[in-house]
């Protein structure tokens, strides 16, 4: 019988450690990006754990003590409805944004865990003042998620978005819509990483799930979503050349507030669209 709970990251983690504080141990499985673990386990309640699957992953799926390991990839860069933009095929690197022909016409979504780590990826790889030049291309943000931004994409009120999750692409693609997805260079990974809770109640259907999970199998349904895969014998979803993962910097909590404002300075508050979150 399995059951799950599904929040934001943050609020998870929270409830979480909270919960164990008072000495209730409900979970067995936690999944979620990799900040999220490296709190968990700085807290006492994940544990290393093995599985014959892990041999199959890459290196920097797997963290080096085995307390998690990656079980779904997605990153953010550019997407465009080809049918609307077809031009936005031109558009080869991070430079290319700020062609003057593309003012106003791109689309973000004004959730920080997308614009910040996009902005943060930007700020590292080619500095502050190239973020800052992306104001002058009134970039429209609005008040959604970042898949519902996409669903904009699809429909083509927006022709073009640079901060869009290659996963949500890969699906609409798969469904027939006119949608493609490239990075343009060095791009933020979403890594969802899967640990075992230090006092799982289940440890033996705990394992059997971590290595189902794990698998080509369960691999290929998160790759039916969308997903890229951190295992080495797969290749398909949309892997870019270059990736990081932003969380796992030491100093990532500051750096990611300083990224969230820059990014608001950029972008500015999102526009609410009725009916639509």
């Amino acid at each position: 019988d399995l059951k799950s709970y599904r929040a934001d990251n943050a609020e998870l983690v929270r409830r979480i450690i909270e919960e164990s504080k008072a000495g209730r141990y409900l979970a067995d499985v936690y999944g979620a990006n990799t900040g999220g673990l490296v709190a968990l386990k700085e807290a006492g309640l994940l544990q290393p754990f093995n599985s014959p699957e892990l041999a199959h992953f890459r290196k920097e799926g797997v963290e080096p003590n085995r307390y998690w390991a990656v079980y779904y990839l997605s990153y953010l860069g550019l997407g465009y409805n080809s049918k609307v933009a077809p031009e936005a095929a031109s558009i080869k690197t991070y430079d290319d944004l700020l062609d003057p022909k593309w003012k106003g016409k791109m689309y973000v979504s004004d959730w920080t865990s997308s614009s910040a780590n996009w902005v943060g990826v930007l700020a590292l790889e080619r500095g502050e003042d190239y973020v800052r030049k992306l104001a002058s291309q009134q970039i429209v943000a609005y008040a959604m998620s970042p898949k519902a931004v996409e669903n904009l994409i699809v429909s083509g009120e927006a022709p073009i978005s640079p901060i869009i999750y290659s996963s949500h692409i890969a699906n609409s693609k798969s469904e027939g819509a006119p949608v493609e997805w490239k990075a343009l260079g060095t791009v933020f990974a979403n890594s969802g990483g899967m640990g075992v809770f230090t006092k799982s109640p289940h440890p033996f259907a705990t394992m059997l799930f971590v290595d189902f999970s794990l698998s080509i199998e369960g691999q290929k349904m998160n790759e039916a979503l969308g997903y890229s895969s951190a295992r080495g014998d797969m290749t398909g979803g949309m892997t870019p050349k270059d990736s990081v993962d932003l969380s796992l910097r030491p100093n990532f909590i500051s750096e990611y507030e300083h990224w969230n404002q820059l990014a608001g300075q950029v972008f500015g508050k999102g526009k609410e669209i009725p009916g639509m979150k």
